[in-house]
């Protein structure tokens, strides 16, 4: 898959943000990653800006407060506006973090829909742009990589604990033949997505990757033991919360 079709998924995943509500943004949300773990070119992109960025010391560089209250202040740097806003979706995606409360409290408006263009016009707008600068014309962004605190690795054992389910997961779907093409085409990708990013031992990778996989393989009986057991050995590591 090339650029122009990862930028066409790109735009679409987006455009859905601006014909959502807040009340139901949470699917939105979700469908926007699921693409985003599902797209190759895409998630490079995100590989890179997350290489050098702490989730949560930009998130906590984010939020300022002056005379006039709080505000969330996103960063200037391309890869750490990538990282730090895809971050905040997978927060909310996982319910650590209220998208209704996010909204309303940093972008006060006369009303719920209000705050939500709000927010899609001071965050998904440029977060978008970034994104699309990062996947089209990378090599001609120069900024001073600016290193947060080095990102705590997972040890290295949570990769060799799912890497035997992991690979059955991938001789299961392959002989279903009750799954659909598309189901098996989608699995089989986000499976061994989620095997080379294990490797890279970056927790929201990880939990990015895995989402997309729990959303495409939840509901086949064929692979459910699998799916726990990887599951499993993710809370254990704390990668995912119970």
């Amino acid at each position: 898959m090339g650029k122009d079709q990862a930028l066409t998924t790109f735009n679409n995943a987006i455009n859905a943000f601006y014909s959502s509500r807040l009340i139901i943004v949470d699917r939105t949300i979700s469908a926007f990653l699921s693409e985003i773990v599902a797209n190759s070119e895409l998630f490079d992109v995100l590989t890179d800006c997350t290489r050098a960025t702490n989730f949560q010391v930009e998130f906590n560089k984010a939020i300022t407060r002056d005379d006039k209250g709080i505000s969330f202040v996103p960063p200037h740097n391309k890869r750490h506006l990538v990282a730090l806003i895809t971050g905040l979706l997978f927060e909310f995606d996982k319910k650590s973090l209220s998208v209704v409360e996010f909204v309303t409290k940093f972008y006060p408006q006369e009303s719920s829909h209000a705050s939500y263009m709000a927010f899609c016009d001071k965050i998904i707008t440029p977060y978008a742009e970034a994104y699309r600068s990062m996947l089209t014309l990378p090599n001609a962004i120069e900024e001073t990589i600016e290193k947060d605190k080095p990102i705590e690795l997972l040890p290295g054992k949570v990769a060799e604990d799912c890497d035997y389910w992991l690979r059955q997961m991938l001789d299961t779907i392959a002989g279903d033949n009750a799954m659909d093409e598309l189901t098996r085409r989608e699995g089989t990708t986000l499976v061994k997505g989620l095997l080379h990013v294990l490797e890279s031992l970056n927790p929201l990778l990880i939990k990015l990757v895995w989402l997309g996989l729990k959303n495409t393989l939840g509901n086949q009986q064929s692979v459910l033991r699998a799916l726990k057991e990887v599951q499993s050995v993710l809370i254990n590591y704390g990668v995912i919360e119970p």
